[in-house]
C-alpha cells in the first residue's frame, strides 16, 4: 500500500473506475431492478393511500426515494468486497500500491454512484405521479450524498461506507443477507419514510430519533417540501458526523486488514 501523507491519484482513480464499471457492467441488475421494485411500492401507495389522502403522496414518495437510496448505496459496497472475498480475490485489491483511505475512498465513490443513479432514475418514473418540487437544492443534494455515504461512506454518501465495514466483517453471502434483513432493513423502513416521527406512540418515538436513517430521510425531504420533523441544522450536523465516525472506522479497518488478509 502507498503512503498515506501522499494520494496515488492514478491508483485511487482507476480503483473508483473499476468499481463503478462493475455496477454499470450490470445495469439490468444494479439499476433498472430497484428502479422496478421501487416504483412498485410506490404505486401501491399511490393508488391505495393516495385515493384517500393525496396530499400525502409527495411525503410518501421523497421518502421512499431516499430510502432507495441509501439501501442500494450499501448493497453496491457490501456485496462488491463480500464477492472478492467469497472469489477469494480480495488480494488484488489489498496488494496494489493503494492506501487504506484510497480504497476506502474508491468502495465509497462506487456506493454512491449506484445510489445517485437509482435515485435519479426512480425521480424521473415518480414525475409521472406526483409533481416534483424542489424548495432547497443544497439540501436535497446535502442529504443524497450523506445518505448514500453513510452507508457506502459519504450517501449518496452515508450508506456506502456502513457497507464497507460490513463487508469487510462479512464472509459468506448468508452473512450479508442477515445483516441486510435484520439491520438495514428495518433502520430505513423505521426512519421516518412512510410516517412523520409526531404521527408514532410517544413511546416509540424514539425509534426515529436515535436512528441516524431518520436524519437522512427527513433532511432530504425538507430539500424538496421545505418541511421537516427535526431541526435541519440537527440533521446536517448528525449526517457529517456519522458519516465522519463511519468513515474512519471503515479506514481503520482496511488498514488493520482485519479478515482481508491471509
Amino acid at each position: 500500500m502507498t503512503s498515506e501523507t501522499q494520494i496515488n491519484w492514478i491508483g485511487l482513480i482507476t480503483f473508483s473506475k473499476k468499481e463503478i464499471v462493475r455496477c454499470l457492467n450490470v445495469f439490468v441488475q444494479t439499476v433498472i431492478a430497484p428502479v422496478i421494485s421501487t416504483m412498485l411500492m410506490f404505486i401501491v401507495f399511490k393508488f391505495i393511500i393516495g385515493k384517500a389522502n393525496e396530499e400525502a403522496m409527495p411525503f410518501i414518495a421523497y421518502g421512499i426515494l431516499m430510502m432507495a437510496m441509501m439501501q442500494n448505496s450499501f448493497t453496491h459496497t457490501i456485496g462488491s468486497i463480500v464477492l472478492s472475498k467469497a472469489h477469494d480475490n480480495i488480494a488484488d485489491v489489498i496488494m496494489p500500491p493503494l492506501s487504506p483511505l484510497e480504497i476506502t475512498i474508491g468502495y465509497t465513490l462506487g456506493g454512491i454512484v449506484r445510489g445517485v443513479m437509482v435515485g435519479f432514475a426512480v425521480l424521473l418514473c415518480m414525475m409521472f405521479f406526483i409533481d416534483v418540487s424542489l424548495s432547497n437544492v443544497f439540501y436535497s443534494i446535502y442529504f443524497a450524498l450523506m445518505g448514500t455515504m453513510m452507508l457506502s461512506v459519504l450517501g449518496t454518501m452515508m450508506l456506502s461506507v456502513l457497507g464497507t465495514i460490513f463487508g469487510i466483517l462479512c464472509d459468506k453471502f448468508e452473512e450479508m443477507a442477515a445483516i441486510q434483513g435484520f439491520i438495514i432493513l428495518p433502520a430505513t423502513f423505521l426512519s421516518g419514510t412512510f410516517y412523520h416521527v409526531h404521527d408514532l406512540p410517544e413511546k416509540w418515538q424514539f425509534l426515529c430519533w436515535y436512528n441516524p436513517c431518520f436524519y437522512i430521510v427527513d433532511g432530504f425531504r425538507k430539500g424538496f417540501l421545505g418541511v421537516s420533523d427535526a431541526s435541519i441544522a440537527l440533521s446536517v450536523t448528525i449526517a457529517f458526523i456519522v458519516n465522519l465516525v463511519l468513515f474512519f472506522c471503515a479506514y481503520k479497518l482496511f488498514k488493520s486488514g482485519y479478515r482481508l488478509k491471509v
